[in-house]
């Protein structure tokens, strides 16, 4: 490789590797901790706007945030094919070096949180472990999640919520009760609350193919009224969503709700990607 291209290559390869690397070796010191600082925080400030809230505003978030790094690397290219090199002292190198490497490991610490992670960006991913939610969330769908939405609002009925179900872990479920509803189950009439049949499919139509005795098991319990600070969840897949012999596993305290599922980022069927949730 001949030596005018080969500084220009370190240059490019380093910006890609990480944002504001390139810069850094080019002898640009405060243009390399302003260009790594950038990305990191364009995508925090769009996440509390609302930017990362439907999967339109996610792509447009990343293409943004990829069309920068790709203009900090063409931007590394350029300088680094100079003759003159830019002139700054090498304690002033070595100090931008240190920055970077600081917010690299602040992003990988921050990474590893995912608990903290969502409180920072808002927003969180989350992976569907069971078909539980089917039609609306397939098994191993991903979805984006808001983790705030229900800082200030409780839950309604029909919402979906992100729920933590103790030593089970997240789950999506919808709420179905709120306090001072009367939920009721039985083998005739399916799963109703304050005397009226849930929305949606037929439950019978979903579980068809289950004995008398299992369907004894999931559906057939006495009334429960909900308590203040509790909500009744189901899934929408009936079958997969309540607590066979036990439907009181179904009630969880309002505090145990962590947020509000919004779309589907990513699906084996490409044409649900990016579908809302509601």
């Amino acid at each position: 490789m001949s030596r005018p291209l080969k500084k220009p290559i370190v240059a490019v390869l380093l910006s890609l590797l990480y944002t504001g690397l390139g810069q850094a070796y080019n002898r640009q010191p405060p243009k390399a901790v302003l260009f790594a600082i950038l990305p990191l925080s364009a995508v925090l400030a769009s996440s509390w706007v609302g930017g990362l809230h439907t999967f339109s505003r996610l792509v447009l978030v990343l293409a943004v945030v990829y069309s920068f790094e790709l203009l900090v690397a063409i931007d590394a290219w350029r300088v680094a094919r100079r003759a003159e090199v830019p002139s700054a002292s090498r304690e002033a190198v070595w100090l931008s070096y240190a920055c970077l490497a600081a917010f690299l490991v602040a992003q990988l610490l921050l990474l590893g949180n995912i608990d903290y992670l969502g409180r920072v960006l808002r927003v969180r991913a989350f992976r569907m472990p069971s078909s539980s939610m089917i039609p609306t969330i397939l098994k191993e769908e991903r979805i984006i999640a808001d983790m705030r939405a229900y800082r200030e609002e409780r839950p309604r009925r029909g919402d979906l919520v992100i729920v933590d179900l103790q030593d089970r872990g997240p789950f999506v479920r919808r709420v179905v009760a709120l306090p001072g509803d009367v939920v009721s189950g039985s083998i005739e009439q399916g799963i109703r609350v304050n005397g009226q049949p849930l929305p949606g499919p037929h439950w019978r139509e979903e579980t068809s193919w289950l004995s008398s005795t299992t369907l004894a098991a999931l559906f057939d319990f006495e009334p429960i009224t909900i308590g203040h600070g509790e909500i009744f969840l189901l899934g929408d897949n009936y079958v997969r969503g309540i607590q066979p012999g036990n439907p009181r596993l179904n009630l969880v305290r309002l505090e145990q709700v962590q947020g509000k599922p919004l779309y589907i980022y990513w699906s084996e069927e490409f044409s649900r990607i990016g579908r809302p949730l509601e």
